[in-house]
């Protein structure tokens, strides 16, 4: 007869239990990982599916559904800001500040848009337009060029403004003058005047003795006063003093 009673284990039998048990231990472990493998793969197969359901009943609910479409960027370059706006419905998407890469773009346009303009050779002694004022080119660097006003202050002016500023560049300086007075090319009075007009100051009696000895004796004191203020007035000419003491002398030939 037979009964199941504890019996004491040797220390050999006691180690051979307690590897096996840690053999088994590792294959439950095991076991435990390629469950919870399997579970995962089903649950990232039920979440994608639930993404796709929700998004067809998102579509049928908002009747629109997100789409890639063709934009373009409005930018407006005073305000520093860019409206992207889609072209099939011209709806503006979004508005934001310019960032330094829209900033570069602009000075790339910029840089374009100067190539492609054509700009007199420049030298110097030329008369440029600058600021308002008949400005003789002193200098020319690799940059730009330094202009001297008729005030005797020099002024830098970079490639990029030249364009503008070469507008009388390759016109004689008393052409300039004239297309710079009030009256224009139009009075011939204004044109006498500026022929005998210098950069030295000149008194009214000056100008009547050069005019006489131009042979334009038939120019009266009070047509070249009229002449004198058109030229004032658009800064082609400077004057100081009073009444018959004023002195007058070209801003732009300086």
């Amino acid at each position: 007869m037979l009964r199941n009673l504890k019996v004491a284990l040797t220390e050999s039998e006691i180690a051979e239990k307690a590897i096996k048990a840690s053999r088994i231990h590792r294959e439950i472990t095991l076991e435990k990982e390629k469950k919870k493998a399997v579970v995962d793969g089903y649950k990232t197969a039920i979440a994608k599916l639930e993404v796709e359901r929700d998004s067809l009943l998102e579509c049928v609910r908002d009747g629109a559904e997100s789409r890639m479409v063709a934009c373009k960027a409005k930018r407006d370059w005073k305000a520093k800001k860019v409206t992207i706006v889609r072209t099939d419905t011209d709806e503006e998407v979004e508005t934001r500040e310019m960032t330094s890469e829209d900033l570069q773009m602009k000075l790339n346009e910029d840089v374009k848009k100067l190539d492609a303009t054509p700009v007199p050779d420049v030298d110097v002694d030329q008369i440029w337009l600058m600021d308002g004022q008949l400005c003789r080119v002193v200098e020319v660097t690799d940059v730009g060029v330094i202009l001297r006003a008729p005030d005797g202050v020099t002024k830098s002016m970079q490639r990029a403004n030249w364009p503008g500023a070469c507008k009388f560049a390759s016109m004689p300086i008393k052409t300039v003058l004239v297309e710079r007075s009030k009256k224009g090319a139009s009075d011939e009075a204004t044109k006498r005047v500026l022929d005998v007009l210098t950069s030295e100051p000149m008194g009214m009696g000056d100008i009547i003795r050069a005019l006489a000895d131009a042979g334009d004796e038939e120019i009266d004191a009070s047509q070249i006063r009229k002449a004198l203020k058109a030229l004032i007035d658009s800064g082609a000419v400077a004057s100081e003093g009073e009444k018959r003491g004023t002195k007058y002398w070209l801003t732009g030939a300086s």
